[in-house]
């Protein structure tokens, strides 16, 4: 938050033109939009912190799923420790997510929303079998 636009922007451009710049560190609230290019360049995400919200997980992968990649997947991590916080995050965000197929599909069958919700994170690089 403390970052101004224009070393967010350096460091972008850093990242996606010099060859030895291997990684690029965003925060969720401020790389998850308006940050357009990386998926020139990068076809790897980490999350190393959780949002709240499942949109925006959703988001911030679109800043490498986009046209004009030339990678054909994107692999998203999701490094989650047993008995952490993160690991109750993960539950409410599978939550959140199953209502809001739920309400998007109108589909109240249990089973089919949680096969719907493993078969989306695990599409993102999340499984969530343990």
């Amino acid at each position: 938050g403390r970052t101004s636009s224009k070393k967010k922007d350096d460091a972008k451009e850093k990242f996606i033109k010099d060859k030895d710049v291997k990684i690029f560190f965003g925060q969720v609230a401020s790389a998850g939009e308006g940050l357009d290019g990386l998926q020139t360049v990068c076809n790897k995400l980490m999350y190393v912190e959780l949002p709240y919200k499942p949109t925006t997980i959703r988001q911030c992968n679109g800043r490498v799923e986009r046209v004009g990649s030339p990678f054909e997947y994107v692999v998203v991590y999701f490094p989650i420790l047993l008995d952490t916080v993160e690991e109750r995050i993960i539950d409410i965000l599978v939550d959140k997510q199953t209502n809001i197929l739920t309400v998007l599909d109108g589909d109240m069958n249990d089973e089919s929303i949680t096969r719907q919700v493993r078969e989306v994170l695990k599409e993102k690089g999340l499984d969530i079998s343990l």
